[in-house]
């Protein structure tokens, strides 16, 4: 059977999804992280509490002749609270103010967890699995370049390379030595800052840390920040 995605995301959208079902959605009963099979207006769908825009949402897997029903009891639930579709530019945007990395580009067979800040998710105490042992060699040895988020600072040399945001493969420069690159970028709305994520060799990775990334030609001065400038506590995801 083929499956697609219907994603759900914002502060109301567990009491749109509360009108479609009987099932408790509660922290208590669904917390964040979790799954459940779940009937939504009669849809059997399979329901993650996650997402990629780093608000309190659910990603909501159903079978693809059910795709349309289901997404048009969402809206019709929905428009007590104003529910709108957002497209694929917000969702960037939205994942760039969470530092969440994306498949091909902060994330693929050349970046290792421990280089990409995903070792939170390895135990290397567990029994021998594939890779263990590479990842066990690097971690023995000091990383070359670390993944990083970054913000960019305004210029008023020329208001253009302001509105331009850095993507994909734009050096990032100190003292004019080029140590690392973007993989990503993009305006986040919700911080209203110009965001950047890539790799850094690992002395300069240091949060507050002050950089020179290439854009459109010209450097524009950005500072390494924490991961997840938006809700760093994760409160709105879990709320």
């Amino acid at each position: 059977q083929e499956y697609g995605t219907l994603i759900i995301a914002g502060p109301r959208s567990r009491d749109v999804l509360q009108h479609l079902t009987n099932s408790d959605l509660s922290n208590d009963a669904f917390p964040w992280l979790s799954y459940q099979p779940l009937q939504l207006a009669g849809i059997d769908v399979r329901a993650l509490r996650v997402n990629f825009v780093g608000e309190l949402g659910w990603e909501m897997h159903v079978a693809t002749q059910d795709h349309l029903a289901l997404y048009d009891a969402l809206c019709d639930a929905g428009q007590a609270y104003g529910i709108k579709d957002f497209g694929m530019y917000a969702m960037e945007s939205m994942r760039l103010e969470k530092s969440y990395r994306a498949w091909k580009v902060e994330l693929d067979h050349e970046y290792s967890p421990l280089r990409s800040g995903l070792h939170r998710f390895v135990d290397l105490d567990k029994p021998e699995f594939i890779g263990k042992a590479s990842l066990q060699l690097e971690a023995e040895n000091a990383l070359e370049d670390v993944f990083i988020t970054l913000e960019l600072e305004e210029q008023a040399v020329d208001a253009r390379i302001n509105a331009s945001d850095a993507l994909y493969g734009c050096p990032i420069e100190i003292d004019g030595k080029i140590v690392g690159y973007t993989t990503s970028g993009g305006y986040g709305h919700r911080i209203e800052k110009s965001i950047a994520l890539g790799y850094i060799q690992t002395s300069h990775a240091t949060a507050g840390n002050s950089v020179n990334i290439q854009v459109l030609g010209t450097l524009r001065p950005a500072t390494v920040v924490a991961e997840s400038p938006y809700d760093p506590q994760n409160t709105a995801l879990k709320s």
